[in-house]
């Protein structure tokens, strides 16, 4: 993946009338689309990259399942249906041990952002509001990064270091090759997935749904530190921990719930992501 490549894909934008007709809509409605910069908030093909082998950056079928399991997008899919962004995210394995988490995300991390790079010219990792708009000027997928899973990073209270991948230019000389990174190019954190760990206890059926413990709030006021939202893996909109709902904060959501306009989107950044 050192070489830039450059995905294969039909850029329907050429002929709008043929990409409506060929989805049996009308022109109107593939204009609105184009406008609206659609943004796709979840997109876990990651997984199967580390599973099967599965390259995100070559166009796949929808598989044996239909695309119900797996197979569902990758990366010439995206461009071609034209989406402005996309949260990609890294899953967590909820089997391994905290400490064999912990190393196998690092790996990961650094083997998305490695993915995504190799492809400059049609992707570009993004985590504010101006990097998403630069990325679009020069018609580009933004990609955002996240964690399916805080526990993750719940070795102990240093682990959340492994999400330190970026250099803040205020606080730190880039020439100093000894001085730590200060904050994270990962978006968002889903701080509890589909099974009970020490952050928190899953909604998902059978789960109990016992909300987060006191790791999982100390957890939030660390990623919050290093500018990631938290976000619980819930069917409803949940109340935040206190610690999200804090200036510092960018945003606290919930799956399947539209938070980003409620109280715990407190922040202007916040703000400014849900008008």
């Amino acid at each position: 993946m050192s070489l830039p490549l450059r995905l294969d894909f039909p850029d329907h934008r050429a002929a709008p009338d043929a990409w409506a007709a060929s989805l049996g809509i009308s022109r109107a409605a593939i204009d609105l689309y184009l406008a609206a910069q659609p943004i796709d908030l979840h997109v876990d093909a990651f997984i199967w990259q580390r599973i099967l082998g599965y390259d995100l950056r070559k166009r796949h079928g929808h598989g044996l399942l239909g695309a119900r399991f797996y197979s569902q997008t990758d990366l010439p899919r995206l461009r071609e249906a034209q989406l402005a962004g996309a949260v990609f995210v890294i899953s967590t394995n909820p089997l391994r041990s905290a400490a064999g988490r912990a190393r196998v995300f690092e790996k990961n991390f650094a083997r998305l952002k490695a993915i995504l790079e190799s492809v400059p010219e049609d992707a570009q990792i993004v985590r504010t509001a101006s990097d998403f708009h630069a990325a679009r000027a020069q018609g580009k997928l933004a990609a955002f990064l996240g964690i399916q899973g805080g526990n993750a990073v719940d070795r102990d209270a240093d682990a959340v270091k492994l999400l330190d991948d970026q250099l803040h230019p205020n606080d730190l000389n880039p020439n100093d090759s000894s001085a730590r990174p200060r904050y994270s190019s990962i978006l968002r954190v889903t701080l509890v997935h589909l099974s009970n760990s020490r952050v928190g206890g899953t909604s998902a059926p059978l789960g109990g749904g016992r909300g987060l413990t006191g790791a999982g709030s100390s957890s939030t006021s660390r990623t919050s530190r290093r500018r990631a939202s938290g976000k619980r893996s819930t069917r409803t909109t949940s109340r935040c921990p206190p610690s999200s709902r804090t200036p510092a904060s960018r945003a606290c959501t919930s799956t399947g719930a539209t938070s980003m306009t409620s109280r715990c989107a407190r922040s202007p950044r916040a703000a400014a992501w849900s008008a």
